[in-house]
């Protein structure tokens, strides 16, 4: 357990502790162990949690759907030849999404790797022979012939948990051949592979008992801030259903002590919390189980990252049921410098330049802060990082070793985006990124 129960977690005890937030009175202590360092708050989490990263294991997607959309990569006619993507029709019944293209793709989130299969409800769109190689993250998985009629079939294909990340995972679709055609509401010929009606990524168990109806509307609970009214009042809470994952990234003051503090009045499932800085591998610093728990408030000492970009992982398993979090906080001992009054009602100001570097549906977008450049590709999902300090010229990409930082001007970008007129309709594309390439 790395050690971190005696020192890492610390949890309130009684009325000793100044807590700033009124939402915690009542609440009751998960330990015995006093904070006895007198605290206050320094920052209102709760503000940014609209702008956090959220994944949930994919188990169903109607491309055509916009629920699906978080997962594909709509095609620009624009590119020409190169065009590749998916066109969705959520007006048919039921509805689907064109594959544009030799090979289109889509993307499935995973939270924690386990076996499941993969089943895929598509048809040909060409009238040659057409035949589909699946591969995910870059392994193949089947290869098969489609029904020359161009009706739908379903292929299904067991996926080891070996092949999956925890993150993002990227579904490749290899036709053998295309076909130009002038799509309904489309002013250029495209070329066309096939259709894509429906995706299922289940336990085999599960995908077993499941008949060939197809999803026409979003049933799932989704991860995310709500707003809950009690007592003529309304708080935001944090729900996280089975199989999700909250990515929260912070740029900690440089105060001698940094605490987390959060009240968890729910929790169905274990709950994970997970860190990383810069140059860092992920670390868990607590978890907290169902049988051992009775409803409280929980601190975790960030101490070690005191002054530096962090980002914490919040973790819910695959189950039934969910996990409720409210009064989210970061405090610093009483008496801080770095104490803000104002955190509970303002949010901190941001402090980087957003820079639209393309035009078009899915511009390419910059975010400079702190001597660092965020450049994010919306439509591919890919980011790069360049440290302006080092490499004033920006040619190295050093996304890949400071993940804290990618995710801390992601999620400032988001909240830049969120207010920006002419880039705002990018704000969704740009919540599904995932900092695990």
């Amino acid at each position: 357990m790395r050690g971190f129960i005696g020192w890492r977690l610390l949890l309130l005890v009684g009325g000793g502790v100044v807590l700033g937030l009124a939402v915690w009175n009542g609440m009751k202590s998960l330990h015995s162990d006093p904070v006895r360092t007198r605290v206050t708050v320094h920052r209102n989490l709760m503000k940014i949690l609209p702008f956090a990263e959220y994944v949930q294991t994919t188990e169903r997607m109607n491309p055509g759907l916009s629920a699906g959309k978080r997962f594909t990569v709509e095609a620009n006619p624009s590119d020409g030849e190169q065009v590749v993507g998916v066109i969705s029709r959520s007006d048919e019944r039921p509805p689907f999404a064109w594959l544009i293209g030799q090979r289109p793709g889509f993307f499935l989130d995973v939270v924690e790797p386990s076996d499941r299969v993969l089943s895929l409800t598509l048809a040909s769109a060409t009238d040659a022979p057409q035949q589909v190689r699946v591969l995910f993250n870059g392994h193949k998985l089947e290869s098969k012939r489609l029904r020359s009629d161009r009706q739908y079939m379903t292929i299904q294909m067991p996926v080891s948990a070996d092949l999956q990340a925890s993150g993002r995972n990227r579904v490749q679709l290899d036709f053998s051949g295309v076909q130009q055609q002038r799509l309904e509401g489309e002013e250029l010929e495209l070329p066309v592979a096939g259709a894509l009606r429906l995706v299922r990524f289940l336990a085999p168990a599960a995908e077993t008992q499941l008949d060939e109806a197809v999803e026409t509307r979003e049933s799932r609970l989704r991860p995310g801030v709500r707003t809950i009214s009690e007592a003529n009042s309304n708080r935001s809470e944090l729900m996280l259903p089975a199989g999700s994952n909250l990515g929260l990234a912070l740029q900690l003051p440089p105060s001698e002590r940094v605490v987390l503090r959060m009240a968890l009045p729910r929790l169905d499932l274990p709950m994970e919390l997970w860190a990383q800085g810069d140059n860092e591998d992920s670390q868990r610093l607590l978890r907290v189980d169902p049988e051992h728990y009775e409803p409280g408030t929980v601190d975790v000492d960030l101490s070690e990252w005191s002054g530096k970009a962090v980002r914490l992982d919040v973790r819910v398993p695959e189950g039934e049921g969910r996990v409720s979090i409210y009064g989210m906080a970061l405090l610093v001992p009483e008496g801080s410098e770095h104490a803000e009054h104002t955190a509970l009602t303002e949010e901190q100001p941001l402090r980087g330049q957003l820079e639209v570097l393309r035009d078009g549906d899915l511009p390419r977008l910059a975010w400079t802060q702190g001597g660092l450049r965020l450049v994010v590709d919306v439509a591919s999902r890919s980011r790069r990082l360049f440290d302006l300090n080092q490499d004033p010229g920006g040619q190295r990409d050093v996304s890949y070793t400071r993940k804290a930082s990618v995710s801390l001007l992601s999620q400032e970008l988001q909240r830049a985006v969120h207010d920006r007129e002419e880039v705002s309709h990018a704000s969704g594309a740009l919540r599904q990124l995932n900092s695990r390439p």
